[in-house]
């Protein structure tokens, strides 16, 4: 990494952070920052939304969470629950949309 690409990283950096204050201060202000996590270990607030489309798509599946898990696993993303260890609380019910990792610790694999 070269110099120039390192004063454009810490310009981006910047402006994540700019906006993240921004963000910050307009959650504050309507009553929805209750956490505990402090404004500068925060990098992202807001989030674009998933198309309808996409939600769709995916409570059209019989069995969303093995396939979901599936194909992140396929794609080398550790941490999807199947659906055999995680079971609805009511019986039928589906819950589908974007999920935040607040915070993600690697864990070692065990041969089982």
């Amino acid at each position: 990494m070269d110099l120039s690409q390192v004063e454009l990283y810490n310009e981006e950096v910047v402006k994540q952070r700019e906006q993240r204050d921004k963000d910050y201060a307009e959650y504050d202000a309507a009553g929805r920052i209750w956490g505990l996590v402090p404004r500068e270990r925060i990098t992202k607030i807001t989030f674009p939304r998933v198309k309808k489309e996409i939600i769709d798509g995916y409570l059209s599946m019989d069995d969303m969470s093995t396939t979901v898990s599936d194909v992140l696993d396929s794609y080398g993303i550790d941490g999807a629950i199947p659906t055999s260890y995680l079971k609805p609380v009511i019986p039928g019910s589906k819950i589908v949309g974007p999920a935040v990792t607040i915070r993600n610790i690697p864990v070692r694999k065990t041969p089982t």
